[in-house]
């Protein structure tokens, strides 16, 4: 009875209002607490006595399934993905999710999203922080100066200027300076740009390096010489002019040599240097320099290294390109010009001419009233040679030249060559000082101690003086052509300016490497399409190697490029025939010779070792192997004229023009124009040819034939037919 009265009694006011949670989102004064209703217990049931029967279930085979009706299969993390599965809302993984569990894990991060901010277009909120332009015009040295020491990179200006780099990479962009890296080297001009665009002034320093030390160390030496110690020295010449003009002829009638007999194609190939004395006893040092349009450079060095220059014009050729441009070199460096009319003698010589021509390129004769001597010689016969040489010496007195001649040696470089039997070696001349055997000497990359010198015939002496021409052996590396050297005093101190010439030339090489920009890569896709001729060169002097090397790069057409593979002095070795077999190139072996190996190796491989003597026979050969890999120009070329003068209607054929061969010979797959009164018709193809009732292929001058043509059968007596054929003719270079 206690339980039954308990159970019984009704509940209070506050006890019939059940709580209630509110749900995230929910407004409470909208939610109402459902009221509990009483209730009176009439009785109890026994669960244990109640059987409960499942109902029948469907065969698996007829029901519908989708992933929404299976249990996901949730495994635990054990510890290691808790963080992850928190975020996900579950505690296995993704992959194990239903698609409504997917849509609600959607659905939740999209709601976290958006208490983050408003999002463009319904997408991710965008944060702030990442993403914004790069400020490319602030610098907290806007308006100041900034002083670095070269060579100056893209990260040492940056940090010079106090920005990012790649606040300094976006502007070079903007400028189109190409694609940087921090570690580019920068060039003066290109890194004083990018300053300015900040508004930074940028002041390079030059490091006073081993070299200027030497050189001014040089300098004062010289300039403390007493005047009383200075001896006069013999003047340097210079012969040049156009080719075939005879400057190698006169150097033969001064030395009285046969160099011309010796000379491959009649042409100098490279500058000779020789020292001559004249009949009154004074002393010459002449340069020979090519006149072949492709030793401009080598022409430019030799004015540059003379102290007069004498020009050599045919009295029967006149005034050529290579005479202007030889000229022009003597006035770039600034020095006398004697002008030498050779082949005076010959028949047709007009000397008269010659002056005019001159004259007009300012070189006026002292007959005329100007500065300049013209005289007029025969080198094949010594006419006038004498007077030639004695008026070059007059005017090199009047320039007073004067050298130390104890002083330690200094020069130009002349030539520079890998000679067997001897290894490296330099042709130099001699401007002041005395070079001794044992002496260290700096040339350009190069240094090391004097073992042997060669004067200009061949002969080994222990000394060389001002203005003479040597070959020197010595040098761990060959000097560029036109390079100064010195004798210094310590071997080291030669090294240590060797190395850092070194070290300059291969910076400077960098920052003159070609930037990546869009027209390059543009233009690399183009060239895709080319056809390249890959060639290994070597050379027996390094001035004749510059200039091929200048020349084969001058060689460009639109369908096909001649590639240098390599390029060197000395004889053709192994390594040069394999690295032409890997891609199919030629060795160009220029006026040295090929060793065993290499012709084995050639053999082996099929590659070819082409020799030459003669520059322009080489650079011939290269144009003709370009020619050869063009496609074929396709013209018409016209075989034959026929005149219809006969129409016959055949039921088979149609229309059959009776005519006559006029001229040349027609064939079945001539092509043919239809001209009426001079007027063309039609163009098309011969459909049948036939001689009486014979098919026939060709039908010559003079006789008579059956034509019936491709689509047309509206002839005329009178109708001329013009045949042709299509025909490939070669191309040559100057056609792009």
């Amino acid at each position: 009875e206690p339980l039954a009265a308990e159970l019984a009694a009704e509940p209070t006011a506050a006890e019939a209002v059940a709580p209630v949670e509110l749900k995230p989102g929910e407004n409470p004064d909208l939610v109402r607490p459902a009221a509990r209703r009483p209730g009176k217990v009439v009785g109890f049931v026994d669960l244990s006595k109640v059987q409960t029967t499942a109902a029948p279930k469907r065969p698996d085979s007829r029901r519908l399934r989708s992933k929404d009706d299976v249990t996901p299969n949730v495994l635990p993390t054990l510890g290691h993905d808790k963080k992850r599965a928190l975020v996900r809302g579950d505690t296995g993984s993704r992959g194990q999710m239903t698609a409504s569990q997917l849509k609600e894990q959607a659905n939740a991060r999209f709601l976290r999203n958006n208490k983050r901010g408003p999002t463009p277009m319904g997408g991710a909120p965008v944060r702030q922080q990442r993403g914004r332009p790069t400020d490319v015009s602030a610098s907290p040295m806007s308006g100041g100066e900034v002083v670095l020491a070269a060579p100056i990179t893209v990260k040492k200006l940056a940090e010079g200027m106090s920005i990012k780099t790649t606040q300094l990479l976006a502007k070079a962009m903007q400028q189109n300076l190409g694609l940087l890296n921090i570690n580019s080297i920068l060039d003066d001009d290109t890194a004083g740009l990018i300053a300015m665009e900040f508004g930074v002034t940028l002041v390079i320093e030059q490091e006073v390096q081993a070299e200027t030390e030497l050189v001014a160390a040089f300098v004062k030496h010289r300039t403390e010489v007493e005047e009383s110690e200075l001896i006069v020295r013999a003047p340097s010449i210079a012969i040049l002019g156009h080719v075939d003009h005879g400057k190698t002829t006169l150097i033969d009638r001064i030395r009285s040599s046969k160099i011309a007999a010796g000379e491959s194609g009649g042409i100098t190939q490279h500058i000779g240097a020789y020292q001559v004395t004249t009949k009154s006893g004074h002393a010459l040092t002449i340069l020979d320099t090519p006149g072949h349009e492709a030793f401009t450079a080598m022409r430019a060095r030799g004015a540059d290294a003379v102290d007069i220059v004498v020009l050599v014009v045919a009295a029967d050729d006149g005034v050529m390109p290579a005479t202007v441009e030889a000229l022009s070199h003597a006035r770039a460096a600034k020095k006398k010009v004697v002008v030498a009319l050779n082949k005076s003698d010959k028949p047709g010589a007009n000397p008269q001419r010659v002056r005019e021509q001159l004259s007009k390129e300012g070189l006026i004769p002292e007959e005329w009233g100007g500065d300049t001597a013209m005289l007029e010689i025969s080198a094949l016969t010594g006419k006038n040679v004498d007077e030639l040489l004695e008026r070059v010496f007059l005017e090199s007195e009047v320039l007073e030249l004067k050298a130390h001649a104890k002083g330690p040696a200094s020069g130009l470089v002349l030539e520079a060559e890998v000679e067997k039997g001897l290894g490296r070696v330099a042709h130099l001349i001699v401007k002041d000082g005395t070079l001794n055997t044992g002496d260290v000497i700096l040339a350009g990359e190069g240094f090391g101690r004097v073992r042997m010198i060669l004067d200009d015939r061949g002969q080994k002496i222990e000394t060389a003086g001002p203005s003479m021409p040597v070959r020197v052996t010595g040098l761990d590396e060959l000097p560029s052509v036109g390079d100064s050297f010195y004798v210094v005093a310590k071997l080291d101190q030669a090294r240590e300016v060797a190395e850092e010439r070194r070290k300059k030339n291969r910076q400077m090489s960098m920052a003159e490497r070609k930037q990546t920009t869009t027209e390059n890569i543009l233009q690399a896709l183009a060239d895709q399409s080319k056809k390249t001729i890959n060639v290994v060169l070597r050379s027996d002097v390094q001035g004749s190697l510059q200039a091929l090397e200048a020349q084969i790069k001058g060689l460009t057409h639109a369908e096909v490029d001649v590639k240098l593979l390599s390029s060197g002095l000395g004889t053709v070795t192994e390594n040069d025939v394999n690295l032409a077999a890997t891609s199919g190139g030629t060795v160009l072996a220029f006026r040295v010779s090929t060793d065993a190996k290499a012709r084995d190796a050639a053999e082996r491989q099929g590659i070819e070792i082409r020799p030459y003597d003669v520059i322009y026979e080489l650079l011939d050969d290269l144009r003709v192997m370009m020619e050869g890999t063009l496609s074929p120009e396709m013209t018409q070329q016209i075989t034959g004229h026929i005149e219809v003068r006969a129409l016959f209607k055949s039921s088979k054929f149609g229309t059959i023009a009776g005519s006559h061969v006029i001229d040349g010979s027609v064939t079945r797959d001539s092509r043919v124009r239809v001209l009426r009164k001079g007027k063309l018709v039609l163009e098309t193809t011969i459909a049948g040819l036939r001689r009486e009732k014979d098919d026939v292929k060709e039908v010559r001058e003079g006789f008579d034939c059956g034509v019936t043509l491709k689509d047309f059968d509206l002839y005329e007596l009178g109708d001329v037919l013009e045949a042709y054929k299509i025909v490939p003719v070669k191309r040559k270079l100057g056609k792009s």
